[in-house]
Protein backbone atom coordinates (compact mmCIF):
# COMPACT_ATOMS: atom_id res chain seq x y z
CA UNK A 1 0.00 0.00 0.00
CA UNK A 2 1.53 3.31 -1.72
CA UNK A 3 0.32 6.75 0.90
CA UNK A 4 0.75 10.21 -1.22
CA UNK A 5 2.00 12.70 1.54
CA UNK A 6 1.79 16.34 0.57
CA UNK A 7 4.61 18.25 1.53
CA UNK A 8 3.68 21.77 2.90
CA UNK A 9 5.42 24.98 2.07
CA UNK A 10 7.78 25.86 5.04
CA UNK A 11 6.69 29.61 4.69
CA UNK A 12 3.55 31.03 4.62
CA UNK A 13 4.43 33.70 1.61
CA UNK A 14 4.95 30.14 -0.43
CA UNK A 15 1.60 28.66 1.02
CA UNK A 16 -0.40 31.67 -0.22
CA UNK A 17 1.94 33.08 -3.42
CA UNK A 18 -0.53 34.02 -6.18
CA UNK A 19 -3.39 34.63 -3.62
CA UNK A 20 -3.26 37.98 -3.24
CA UNK A 21 -2.32 40.92 -5.78
CA UNK A 22 1.08 43.06 -4.50
CA UNK A 23 -0.50 45.44 -3.54
CA UNK A 24 -3.60 43.77 -1.39
CA UNK A 25 -0.31 41.94 0.43
CA UNK A 26 1.39 45.52 1.41
CA UNK A 27 -2.05 46.38 3.12
CA UNK A 28 -2.42 43.52 4.61
CA UNK A 29 1.08 43.69 5.98
CA UNK A 30 0.38 47.31 7.09
CA UNK A 31 -2.96 46.15 8.64
CA UNK A 32 -0.52 43.46 11.06
CA UNK A 33 1.96 45.75 11.63
CA UNK A 34 -0.76 48.47 13.19
CA UNK A 35 -2.25 45.19 14.87
CA UNK A 36 1.03 44.04 16.61
CA UNK A 37 1.73 47.46 17.37
CA UNK A 38 -1.62 47.98 19.22
CA UNK A 39 -1.29 44.43 20.74
CA UNK A 40 2.36 45.59 21.91
CA UNK A 41 0.96 48.86 23.56
CA UNK A 42 -2.32 47.29 25.43
CA UNK A 43 0.50 44.49 26.80
CA UNK A 44 2.41 47.19 28.42
CA UNK A 45 -0.47 49.40 29.29
CA UNK A 46 -1.94 46.65 30.88
CA UNK A 47 1.52 45.55 33.40
CA UNK A 48 2.07 49.28 34.93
Amino acid sequence: MTKSIKTTPNRLSDKYRGILSKEQGENLNEHIKQMRKEWDNETLSLRT
